[in-house]
């Protein structure tokens, strides 16, 4: 049966979380790139009495008769092609905001793709009719090979947008020594307050969350202003010397991730900002696909954390522009979005 990818479904009118902005540049990118429109999630209903009893008659009723049905039409016709929609779903655990009688039309893209073993019959179940299912993890898709998973699914990585291309030729000016934004990895915390004992003159900013705005103070200049929008944030990255990076399933983080260490976005979006990192992170088939070890080796001593600091924040040590693009044209939307058409050709 042929696939045939019409479509991108979104959910940019109801969701504008930070998360959520980085979805819709992929979105964005790759609607260019495949030559596909974007139309706006016609499954979304605000959150209500009235619509939970609807959705969950839907649920119990309505969909094991189309299920059904659709049984007895494939005994008569086989479909030679169908119509898909890309669909973007940020947490494998989270309600699919897309009616289950649609599924077997769309094709999710799974970012936060954490699958413990005792998840499995509810990922089967929740993804079962879906002709094709995207894995953004390498550690979880080989995971989920290793157990034989009954599902049609591929390994296709998170990207950057190419929007944010880096310019080899021209070097940023940068204004702030360390950027400490998001989520941060404890042990870095813990050496860089050691680190500031002895290098008082270092400008750090950090953000924090105050009424769901995002907060950037300077330990020189005090509060920077809210950076909530994509472009604010990466003009904010783009003044930033270093940055701290560590992989999401490691020193405490194993609960969240169920122990898997994707190499995130934020990585990447600190190459193209032209940023050095100070980085924490396992040796995984996926650090080492994103080539986290040629950019930085894992901090795990003090005594390593000061001398990446030394160095990176030493003026004079220039960084080396044509191999981070070198890593980056590896990782572009636009490079998944060919990625996409081979599997998709693949299975056709």
């Amino acid at each position: 049966m042929r696939i045939n990818l019409v479509n991108i479904i979104s959910d940019r009118k109801y969701e504008s979380w930070v998360s959520f902005q980085l979805i819709y540049e992929w979105e964005d990118q790759l609607s260019k790139t495949l030559d596909i429109p974007i139309i706006d999630n016609p499954d979304r209903v605000e959150t209500s009495l009235k619509n939970s009893i609807k959705y969950n008659i839907s649920e119990r009723v309505a969909y094991p008769l189309i299920k059904f049905f659709r049984a007895i039409k494939r005994c008569f016709i086989k479909e030679s092609e169908i119509d898909c929609s890309l669909y973007f779903h940020l947490t494998v655990t989270s309600l699919i905001q897309l009616k289950k009688s649609r599924l077997n039309r769309i094709i999710p893209v799974i970012v936060d793709a954490f699958i413990a073993e005792d998840y499995l019959p509810v990922f089967y179940k929740k993804y079962g009719d879906c002709p094709l299912v995207l894995i953004s993890s390498i550690e979880t898709y080989e995971y989920l090979k290793s157990v034989n998973c009954p599902l049609n699914i591929r390994y296709w990585g998170l990207s950057l947008s190419d929007d944010y291309k880096l310019d080899s030729e021209n070097e940023y000016n940068k204004e702030i020594d360390i950027l400490l934004a998001g989520r941060q990895n404890g042990v870095l915390l813990s050496y860089l307050e050691q680190y500031l004992q002895d290098n008082k003159q270092i400008e750090v900013v950090r953000s924090d969350i105050e009424d769901g705005q995002l907060i950037f103070t300077s330990n020189n200049r005090g509060v920077l202003g809210s950076f909530n929008g994509r472009v604010e944030y990466i003009d904010l990255l783009r003044k930033s010397r270093v940055i701290m990076y560590a992989t999401p399933g490691i020193d405490g983080g194993e609960k969240r991730t169920k122990g898997y260490n994707p190499v995130t976005p934020k990585y990447l979006e600190a190459l193209s900002s032209q940023c050095k990192i100070v980085a924490r992170y396992p040796y995984t088939v996926e650090t080492k696909r994103y080539e986290v070890d040629k950019i930085c080796s894992s901090t795990d001593s003090y005594d390593t954390f000061k001398s990446h600091m030394d160095r990176y924040l030493d003026r004079n040590n220039k960084i080396d522009l044509p191999f981070y693009a070198s890593i980056l044209n590896k990782h572009y939307t636009s490079v998944r979005g060919k990625e996409l058409q081979e599997i998709i050709q693949n299975l056709n």
